[in-house]
């Protein structure tokens, strides 16, 4: 079994509460005259946090890889969980289809997903490179933020890498973890179940966690990124 350990030694918190503290927060900094900008990744969290924010009433701008994927999710009912709520969502966001409505949302906006998730790239650097010294406004992180990427450099140290120029971000960040990967309990109970000879763990940070509660029963591997193993 070749599995991938992101959130190995940690479980995620109950998604409905997630959610909650997402509306909360966006609340929070409406509230105070900020905008909401939301960094999600195109397939699958933009389409989540579009239905999960226009059915709680917020004015949502959607920009970015998303809108593509989300047009593709919409030629394949049959295979799309809460289609009709995707629908519908769609029906109520705002969609941004050129330059000048990024300057639109900036004016009269309130909360935009839109990408990159991790902060690599895409327009969520543009509406942060303009709303960076608002400390009125926020940064709502909804996907794991991988180490060495921009969006962990924002995490762990307050500042971003925009247009080649490390700069300080004044904007509140926060993290919400929608993560789409497994928790450790639910890696393990997928070990259990598929009971094989062997586990390779690739794809985490905190491999030997999972290898410790797992290698009694199982050869476990934890390669190195470039070694070459015999399975």
């Amino acid at each position: 079994l070749i599995m991938e350990s992101t959130y190995a030694g940690r479980d995620h918190p109950v998604r409905e509460e997630v959610y909650r503290e997402l509306e909360r927060k966006i609340e929070e900094v409406l509230e105070r005259g900020g905008k909401a900008v939301v960094p999600a990744f195109a397939v699958a969290r933009t389409q989540e946090l579009m239905i999960l924010l226009s059915e709680r009433g917020f004015d949502v701008w959607v920009d970015g890889m998303g809108k593509a994927v989300t047009n593709m999710y919409l030629g394949y009912p049959d295979y799309i969980k809460n289609f009709d709520r995707l629908v519908r969502a769609t029906d109520r966001v705002r969609p941004v289809v050129r330059p000048s409505d990024r300057n639109k949302f900036l004016r009269k906006g309130e909360v935009v997903v839109t990408t990159g998730g991790m902060l690599e790239g895409g327009p969520a650097l543009y509406y942060i490179g303009k709303l960076r010294e608002d400390r009125n406004s926020a940064i709502l992180l909804t996907g794991y933020q991988v180490e060495g990427t921009n969006g962990r450099l924002l995490m762990d140290t307050g500042y971003l890498v925009i247009d080649g120029e490390q700069v300080k971000v004044d904007m509140e960040v926060a993290y919400y973890d929608l993560s789409a990967h497994a928790g450790h309990s639910g890696l393990v109970e997928y070990v259990m179940k598929a009971d094989p000879e062997k586990v390779v763990l690739f794809h985490g940070e905190d491999r030997e966690a999972l290898k410790r509660e797992i290698e009694e029963d199982y050869e476990v591997l934890t390669p190195r990124s470039g070694e070459v193993f015999e399975v």
